[in-house]
């Protein structure tokens, strides 16, 4: 939670815009015309400036650790990809020399018929 001027404001994405508005909101919506010039102040508007940079900062610094750890995850899963496509080709060879070897053993062994 983050205090400004005696109001506790939660710290979510939408801190800084939605949960400051509120009270103006409701304010507008009573008449009250001290309430409503309050808002407009600039003592209204600094604290709601503050708590909107460090919202945003906060989601930006949440939204790059998110980035280069999803950037890391694809690299490596890309990477497996890679090695497992690489013993299936190992594998396939391996195969195609064994398949030849048998073949010729065969050919040796069974007699030809003329």
């Amino acid at each position: 939670m983050l205090h400004v001027q005696g109001q506790a404001v939660r710290q979510t994405r939408r801190a800084g815009w939605y949960h400051s508005a509120i009270p103006c909101r409701y304010i507008r919506l009573l008449g009250q015309t001290t309430g409503t010039e309050a808002c407009s102040s600039k003592n209204f508007l600094t604290p709601l400036q503050i708590t909107s940079h460090i919202s945003i900062n906060v989601w930006q610094t949440k939204f790059e650790l998110s980035r280069a750890q999803d950037k890391e995850d694809i690299v490596q899963y890309l990477g497996d990809i890679r090695n497992q496509q690489e013993l299936m080709q190992v594998a396939q060879t391996k195969q195609a020399e064994d398949l030849h070897q048998i073949m010729k053993l065969m050919q040796k062994v069974t007699p030809t018929h003329h």
